[in-house]
């Protein structure tokens, strides 16, 4: 027996040599049939799928076929790539694949299939050569495909997928990420999120834009084009759900009556509704100087200590201008410099400058609940399919009676079935 043979040659002794051959010998299995299980034979051949000593015995097995090849590499029947004086690379075995390279030649062919062939005969295994494929590097497709006929094999071509990895492209074209980015859209698309629940949907996302191209991120650099369409794929996301709560062109109101408003308009009257309650968002904002062009001197908060106007009231009425104002003034404009670049607005909660929803909660949060501890504020851990009944109540889109009618589905009735008494919500 072969594998018996591999064994002993290892070093392995007889006992456990026996205990493998008891484990191969007394494998025995049924296959279901209309969802009845048959009657269990008994293998003669190889092991059972799944088995846990498979991997390690046939890691054995290719052990010997990489022996055999070396030999027949070392006595020149087959001529590898010389990488130095001292490195010739000729075959490479990984998991279940196995990868032979060498100078391109009738002989090389030739031996390769003898070899396979013996190693066939003496073991078992046999590579399926239909599966397989030859590749020519700088040689033309002729003689490659002539090859493919002696081995009975088929043709590959440069780029190629090798354990989920294009090997051969110009990764640092954007032609190259072409794959990654359909196959991003495909598994995004409209018919397969509508099958989906709101929770399939996120996990989906999750997935799909964060697994996916960290795989190839992992081994390639991403061009920064390639960055962009995915980005842009990750907010047309957003703007679908912008777009149905909000309408195409951004209108809050779409109810008719008044006039339609802008989101922009609406967030400007909650900063006025917080100003009500206490919470002055602008307090937490002023100019950053640049240039000094759009920073009106006397009315803008574009110094931490506050807005000039307010800090003096009578030089801004032009009225009695005391010498002691004067030099303050004097005194805090000496230490200002202007800047060749834009002015900007910043927000002094961060130190980085750019607005924060997290800062902004938290000023909320002190101003309008400043005497209830933390766990009636807010719950932090939300299950996410409450987390969604609650959005979809807010934007009123339960599939309700007045709803379905609305969408043009024919309701018999859109009173309520349970109280019969108004339309169901």
């Amino acid at each position: 027996d072969f594998l018996d043979d591999v064994l002993k040659k290892f070093g392995f002794g007889n006992k456990w040599c026996n205990w493998i051959q008891c484990c191969l010998k007394s494998s025995r299995d049924s296959i279901f049939v209309n969802g009845s299980p048959t009657d269990e034979f008994q293998f003669y051949k190889g092991s059972k799928q799944g088995d846990p000593l498979s991997p390690f015995l046939f890691i054995l097995i290719m052990e010997s076929l990489h022996l055999s090849f070396q030999r027949v590499v070392d006595v020149g029947l087959f001529k590898g790539i010389n990488l130095n004086h001292s490195l010739c690379l000729s075959h490479m075995f990984y998991a279940y694949d196995a990868i032979f390279m060498g100078q391109w030649s009738d002989v090389n062919i030739t031996t390769l299939i003898h070899v396979l062939e013996c190693f066939f005969h003496a073991s078992g295994p046999k590579i399926n050569l239909f599966k397989s494929k030859i590749m020519g590097v700088n040689v033309e497709g002729s003689y490659v495909n002539q090859a493919a006929v002696k081995l009975g094999c088929q043709v590959l071509t440069s780029p190629f997928i090798y354990l989920g990895t294009k090997v051969g492209g110009t990764m640092s074209r954007v032609q190259a990420w072409h794959e990654v980015v359909e196959k991003v859209k495909t598994r995004l698309s409209k018919c397969k999120m509508k099958t989906l629940s709101i929770r399939g949907r996120r996990t989906l996302l999750k997935s799909v834009l964060g697994f996916i191209p960290i795989f190839h991120m992992s081994i390639f650099r991403v061009p920064s084009k390639v960055l962009q369409i995915l980005e842009s794929i990750r907010d047309s996301i957003w703007t679908k759900v912008i777009t149905t709560i909000h309408g195409v062109n951004g209108n809050v109101n779409s109810s008719g009556g008044k006039a339609d408003r802008s989101c922009w308009l609406a967030i400007v009257d909650e900063v006025r509704v917080l100003h009500k309650k206490g919470v002055y968002v602008f307090d937490f904002m002023n100019l950053k100087l640049g240039n000094g062009e759009m920073v009106k001197f006397w009315l803008d908060r574009w110094f931490e200590g506050g807005i000039l106007k307010d800090l003096f009231p009578r030089m801004f009425a032009l009225e009695n201008m005391k010498e002691t104002q004067f030099s303050k003034l004097v005194e805090l404009v000496q230490s200002i410099s202007l800047m060749p670049i834009n002015d900007c607005w910043v927000w002094n909660l961060e130190s980085s400058g750019e607005f924060s929803v997290a800062t902004i909660r938290r000023i909320i949060d002190e101003t309008r609940f400043p005497n209830i501890g933390d766990t009636t504020r807010r719950v932090k851990y939300v299950p996410i399919k409450v987390n969604s009944l609650a959005w979809i109540i807010r934007c009123d889109v339960l599939p309700t009676r007045m709803n379905l009618s609305r969408r043009g589905i024919d309701i018999q009735a859109i009173s309520c079935p349970i109280c019969d008494y108004g339309v169901e919500s």
